[in-house]
């Protein structure tokens, strides 16, 4: 990681700190709990961090600053259960210290709706509604509001996303 923030320099970009990675963590509990072994990875850069999840996030994040001052950092909002525990993902990713962050990024779908229409593919209606529409943007909104930093929406809407059933 030092070494591919080295190579960044002081270029303009951003990172997004792997999507489904701490979606993982957590469905595992309190990110501060998760194990994990940041000091003896890196103790240089990471010497002053607790050995957790949480103590990844934030050494991934404060090493981006470091060694590539002029590229934005963000952790991918993973909350795959954001329509019944918003709450509980602001917690999470206020743990995963999200506001040492520049922004966080999110996604739509990594799936087109007439994907999980097929049958085959449980035949699921993700299609968009309004309703629908303006739940996303309110997680999104208290996200930011929440940890104090903007969001990135990436991953193209396929056709089949945006328009109606009729």
């Amino acid at each position: 990681y030092r070494f591919f923030l080295q190579k960044i320099g002081t270029s303009h970009d951003m990172i997004d700190l792997e999507p489904d990675f701490w979606g993982y963590v957590r469905s595992l509990g309190d990110p501060r709990q998760v194990p994990a072994q940041v000091t003896a990875a890196d103790p240089t850069d990471c010497g002053s961090q607790q050995n957790s999840a949480a103590g990844l996030a934030q050494c991934l994040i404060s090493m981006a600053h470091k060694y590539a001052s002029n590229t934005a950092v963000g952790l991918h909002l993973s909350c795959f259960d954001w329509q019944q525990n918003t709450p509980q993902c602001v917690q999470d990713y206020t743990h995963l210290g999200a506001q040492n962050a520049d922004f966080l990024v999110t996604d739509v779908s990594d799936r087109d709706a007439g994907w999980y229409a097929q049958p085959a593919h449980g035949g699921l209606d993700k299609f968009w509604t309004d309703q629908k529409a303006a739940a996303f943007l309110n997680f999104i909104k208290t996200m930011s509001d929440s940890v104090g930093k903007p969001v990135a929406l990436w991953q193209k809407i396929g056709r089949a996303s945006c328009r109606e059933r009729v």
